[in-house]
């Protein structure tokens, strides 16, 4: 696969920081906020998995937030 080039790096970094890096040389430090929603809820659902895991937590009250819940509506077939 190899080391990617500079173009490859910004779309990665296009992807994961849709509003770009910014550096405040005052204090001489990095500014990546917001980070892409996806990332942002892949990292959460990592955090909730561990503290589940270790027993800190219950995920199933969680995750079901997540899902849209059925209504009175008419079921499509699938």
């Amino acid at each position: 696969m190899g080391i990617p080039d500079n173009a490859q790096r910004r779309r990665l970094q296009a992807a994961v920081f849709p509003q770009g890096v910014a550096y405040d040389r005052e204090k001489e430090s990095y500014r990546t906020q917001p980070i892409n929603s996806f990332f942002a809820l892949s990292k959460e659902l990592e955090q909730k998995v561990r503290e589940k895991e270790k027993g800190k937590s219950s995920c199933e009250t969680y995750f079901s937030l997540l899902v849209a819940r059925r209504g009175i509506e008419p079921l499509l077939p699938e």
